[in-house]
């Protein structure tokens, strides 16, 4: 049976709210280093590996993910990955103006971030999409960005979605 991984590591993520960069810097708000995410994919690929166990990496988000991600798979490891749909649709402009309606985890990325996503989806190296659905309470939602609740409701997009790509 596959065992299905987020890939973050909580120690570079710190306090982050979002993906580090452009963004992040101009909100003025701690960003979250794409590394907690690759260099996460890098042991899930090692322990997969090692144990021959078929992996799922769940909701990939940012371009160094995804060629870590790449990277390994050639090793002829069972490892496989996803994206979920905000990714493929918005980028970190989304949270522009301090937008929590944006504010989802794992963070939206930034434009190249979310290029690499589509690549990987059209190019078949992601296996499935995710809606990564979590809606929160508006009372959760209703803080400063720092504070709110990570989650949106995406499924509205689903068949817009779905309709663009795959049809």
């Amino acid at each position: 049976k596959p065992l299905l991984m987020t890939c973050s590591n909580k120690t570079l993520e710190a306090s982050g709210v979002m993906i580090e960069g452009e963004m992040s810097a101009m909100m003025g708000v701690p960003g979250i280093d794409p590394l907690s995410e690759s260099s996460e994919i890098a042991k899930v690929a090692e322990f997969s590996k090692r144990y021959n166990v078929t992996t799922i990496i769940n909701d990939l988000f940012s371009k160094e993910g995804v060629a870590r991600f790449e990277r390994e798979q050639k090793e002829d490891i069972p490892l496989f990955a996803t994206a979920s749909l905000q990714h493929l649709l918005f980028n970190d402009q989304a949270c522009q103006d301090f937008n929590v309606a944006a504010k989802v985890y794992p963070p939206l990325g930034s434009k190249a971030d979310q290029e690499a996503l589509l690549s990987a989806l059209e190019s078949g190296l992601l296996s499935a999409l995710t809606s990564s659905d979590n809606l929160q309470s508006y009372m959760s939602k209703d803080q400063p960005f720092a504070e709110a609740s990570y989650g949106v409701a995406i499924a509205e997009y689903l068949f817009t979605f779905a309709y663009h790509y795959f049809v």
